[in-house]
């Protein structure tokens, strides 16, 4: 049976690599293949909205964060996510040939 269903909060970190996503897919690609893309990443945060345990914790969050910080794959982009009280946040969504902890390094130095 299905959860309550949890508001979503797209972060402005989540915003910002979301939208590098979105530059390179249609660059490279064209705009019908961002279109679905996005598709599948809504669709994604709505099953994450209903089932916020599904996803699985970050691997390269695990040692500082324990459980804490959750992921699904969707597509090749990994949405990493965090539930507190009745919302998820959506702290990233980025491509899964990203080198997830130079990234995070870059955000935390501000390089």
């Amino acid at each position: 049976m299905a959860s309550k269903l949890l508001r979503a909060k797209l972060l402005d970190s989540g915003k910002a690599e979301l939208m590098r996503v979105r530059r390179y897919v249609v660059d490279a690609f064209g705009l019908p293949v961002w279109e679905a893309s996005y598709a599948l990443i809504r669709a994604s945060i709505e099953r994450i909205r209903e089932y916020p345990e599904s996803g699985h914790p970050v691997d390269e969050l695990g040692a500082l964060t324990a459980d804490r910080f959750r992921e699904v794959n969707c597509g090749r982009n990994r949405i990493i996510y965090e539930v507190r009280g009745d919302t998820v946040y959506i702290h990233l969504i980025v491509d899964q040939r990203r080198d997830l902890t130079a990234l995070l390094q870059s955000m935390v130095l501000h390089v």
